[in-house]
């Protein structure tokens, strides 16, 4: 009986060479995520399609605008007026209604405050929310019924509030005039009082 071993050659690893190494395609890097915040523009409350990269500012809601028209009439209730000057532009203005020619408005207020004592008014209610006229300025494209004429200094993202006065006396004494209209500007997410237009002379 012949018995035949079976045997298992081992052969030589073979290793890379240097060489091998160098002749093999360059490894790319892995993909880098990059930040592009900071190529991001200021934002605008429009742009064209054409206008590449754009950020537009988020509208400002109504509200926004009643709430500022509220902050200036209850300032003035109080006689307060650092908090008049809250609600204005740095450059707000005062004018005669229909009239472009005006002052600025911070200074007509503060004279205005220390020649009438607002604060006499009390409670009593100064305007009615449910009466308060706003409009863009496209609505005032056209003068339909007895909508205001736009003044000289309203943008196009400019808002238009008519305020009608429901007091405009204290005793026998004019203090308000009919209505005030107010031109309001976009300051963040809420507006600024830009031009203040009201048929009133300071006593």
């Amino acid at each position: 009986m012949v018995v035949t071993q079976s045997c298992t050659i081992q052969r030589p690893v073979e290793l890379p060479s240097a060489s091998a190494e160098s002749s093999a395609p360059a490894r790319k890097p892995d993909g880098v995520a990059v930040d592009l915040e900071g190529a991001i523009p200021p934002p605008v409350p429009t742009a064209s399609t054409g206008a590449g990269v754009a950020a537009l500012q988020e509208p400002a809601a109504p509200d926004a605008a009643v709430a500022v028209v509220r902050a200036f009439f209850e300032a003035v209730r109080r006689g307060d007026m650092p908090a008049v000057r809250q609600t204005l532009s740095a450059d707000a203005t005062f004018a005669p209604i229909g009239t472009t020619a005006g002052q600025p408005a911070e200074a007509q207020w503060n004279r205005r405050m220390r020649k009438i004592d607002y604060r006499t008014l009390g409670g009593s209610a100064l305007f009615l929310e449910n009466n308060i006229e706003m409009y863009r300025y496209a609505d005032l494209d056209d003068l339909v019924g007895d909508r205001p004429a736009r003044p000289a200094l309203m943008t196009a993202h400019d808002v238009l509030v008519r305020v009608p006065i429901v007091t405009t006396r204290i005793g026998v004494d004019r203090v308000f005039g009919d209505e005030i209209i107010f031109v309001l500007r976009r300051a963040d997410r809420t507006y600024r009082i830009q031009g203040v237009f009201e048929d009133f002379q300071v006593p």
